[in-house]
């Protein structure tokens, strides 16, 4: 598999990063969804920058490194300045990529043969991204309990290599994170309730 080329070391570095990250993202939830989109947009768009620039430069890194910074800086405020629509966007992947694997999609399968399995992924990620989108404000604790769960999860994977502990760390997460979050919520709204304005 492609993560053994990693050292152990390395793969348990990276899980407990992604499963702290999931963690405060599925506690905290709205509060530091700008912070979580931010580093996230980050990484994407430096990475994304790094491999264009070596792309067009193989054999000088310097163009590859300025592209990198650029699409290091343009991926955090993007992310930034459209939370809603990155939340729902990753909810839409995320149901893209369940649908895709539930109808029997394989990677590494004939393109052709699996047009239709992509096809339908495409449809579920973007329905579910229109619903998201417009329930953004109702489905927030679950949206980020349920991100914060699967980074949970993920990371918990790398550093056991064991899909069982990777998928129960994916339930307690979200379950946890969920009735956190609405338990706070609920305060919340007594409080207001208690002392309006």
């Amino acid at each position: 598999m492609a993560y053994n080329v990693l050292s152990p070391e390395a793969l348990i570095l990276m899980g407990a990063f992604l499963a702290l990250c999931g963690l405060a993202l599925a506690l905290l939830g709205k509060k530091v969804v700008g912070q979580f989109l931010s580093l996230i947009g980050s990484v994407i768009g430096g990475t994304a920058g790094y491999i264009v620039g070596g792309a067009v430069s193989p054999n000088s890194p310097y163009l590859a490194i300025v592209l990198g910074f650029i699409g290091l800086i343009l991926g955090s405020l993007l992310l930034s300045y459209a939370p809603n629509a990155a939340l729902a966007f990753f909810t839409g992947f995320l149901a893209a990529v369940i649908t895709y694997l539930a109808l029997g999609g394989s990677p590494q399968g004939d393109p052709r043969a699996q047009d239709s399995h992509v096809m339908v992924a495409l449809l579920v990620m973007v329905l579910v991204f229109a619903v998201i989108y417009y329930f953004i404000d109702e489905l927030m604790v679950a949206i980020t309990a349920l991100i914060g769960g699967v980074l949970a999860g993920a990371g918990v994977f790398l550093m056991t290599q064991n899909a069982v502990y990777g998928g129960a760390a994916l339930g307690a997460v979200f379950l946890l994170g969920a009735t956190i979050q609405y338990a706070f919520a609920k305060r919340r709204e007594r409080r207001t309730e208690a002392y309006p304005g």
